[in-house]
């Protein structure tokens, strides 16, 4: 488990609003969201990394304007209990028909033609039980071809690299920005004894050589619009291209910016006002 320093942002809202809010926080840049229920009605919690920009932190607070939260509170903690803090609300998970994500601290019999994924997500966010990396399980298991190189960018905990592995990928490469979640990742693969397959680092998409069968890229719509003349060269001719994190109302933009760059809808998920693409490269 890594120590560092998170911002938390705490803020109570009106039962009808938490899940709206909460996806605008996520698409703001949060790194997750715990919904609690008090007395009074709920109260999300959100974290971001540390320290958060001042300008960053009034567009937030814009976002909490336009839903009238008047009650909120930052406060930034080091990692003093939250690893077992967040551990109460991450469970196995069953994913599609072949896959279940299950904490490295939990005990999961399968049933025969289910692979097991063990998972310490540390501070990297990626449990499998937001719906932005649900949908991204789901879309992949239903286009990953066996024995398929994969391209994870914005990789955090590993959990896409290291699922698609399990169900038939060959190889994976993973990048991300932050170095903490490559750790994160690296400690993945090890506790799944998939270390020899998957290469997790900070490469920019950018400099990433080559092309690929399938490219992931589970990230934010905000982040996904401007990487697309970087995105969609990484995938092979006839390669599948699978976008998540793109909340609905930025859905149309997304797939109008890649069927620009010769991209084709081939299929999406919905769920609780997220979405996951995925396209075909001609």
């Amino acid at each position: 488990m890594l120590t560092q320093s998170w911002i938390q942002l705490d803020v109570g809202c009106d039962a009808g609003q938490a899940e709206s809010l909460g996806a605008l926080l996520m698409e703001a840049g949060a790194l997750g969201i715990h919904e609690r229920e008090q007395p009074d009605g709920p109260t999300l919690t959100a974290y971001f990394e540390h320290p958060i920009a001042e300008a960053h932190r009034l567009d937030v607070e814009r976002i909490l304007a336009r839903f009238y939260c008047e009650s909120f509170a930052w406060t930034v903690h080091k990692d003093d209990g939250w690893s077992t803090r967040w551990q109460e609300h991450f469970k196995p998970l069953e994913v599609g028909e072949r896959l279940v994500i299950c904490p490295s601290w939990e005990s999961y019999e399968p049933k025969p033609a289910q692979k097991i994924l063990r998972l310490d997500p540390g501070m990297a966010f990626g449990t499998g039980q937001h719906a932005t990396t649900k949908g991204s399980l789901l879309l992949m298991e239903r286009y990953l071809q066996p024995d398929t190189v994969v391209l994870d960018v914005g990789c955090g905990s590993g959990i896409l690299s290291l699922a698609a592995l399990l169900i038939g990928a060959s190889h994976a490469v993973g990048v991300d920005i932050d170095a903490d979640s490559i750790t994160v990742a690296l400690e993945n693969a090890a506790l799944n004894h998939l270390s020899e397959s998957v290469e997790f680092s900070t490469t920019p998409i950018a400099d990433v050589l080559g092309r690929y069968p399938l490219v992931l890229a589970n990230i934010q719509a905000h982040i996904l619009l401007p990487m697309a003349p970087l995105l969609v060269p990484r995938v092979q001719p006839q390669g599948t291209l699978l976008l998540s994190g793109i909340l609905d109302t930025k859905r149309d933009i997304v797939v109008q910016t890649y069927l620009q760059r010769g991209c084709f809808l081939k299929d999406e998920y919905l769920e609780d006002g997220w979405f996951s693409l995925v396209f075909g490269v001609k």
